[in-house]
């Protein structure tokens, strides 16, 4: 991972440090990737930096996002009207067993074991 920018945080150059919550942020003006893609460092212009942890399926593949999202909420967004509507419970079945194929294939090749969503629920496949 890179350093701290020159000058962030409060306490010191170069050092993080947690703020609370009740503050707001301000908009991040830099942001850079740990080796491992674990985790990004994000500076703003009041002179803070934050780790956050990307705690996702960062390889889970972008056209099956949407079907996933369905499947898991029953759920689907109306582009159109800019409303969640629920999903036909018959339909809904439908989409969930076709995501269980999706997400058991993807489980097999998955660079982030650790956040992979079926693995967390099913545990190895093919066990």
């Amino acid at each position: 991972m890179t350093t701290v920018p020159r000058g962030c945080g409060r306490r010191g150059p170069g050092k993080v440090w947690a703020r609370p919550s009740s503050i707001k942020f301000s908009p991040v003006i830099g942001a850079q990737f740990s080796r491992d893609e674990s985790r990004i460092l994000t500076w703003s212009d009041d002179n803070t930096a934050r780790v956050w942890l990307l705690d996702a399926d960062l390889d889970f593949p972008a056209e099956d996002v949407q079907l996933w999202i369905q499947a898991v909420t029953a759920t689907e967004y109306d582009f159109v009207t800019r409303q969640v509507k629920p999903i036909e419970p018959d339909r809904w079945r439908q989409l969930k067993r076709r995501d269980e194929q999706i997400a058991a294939e993807h489980a097999r090749v998955c660079k982030y074991r650790d956040a992979n969503h079926w693995l967390r629920f099913h545990g190895q496949p093919g066990r």
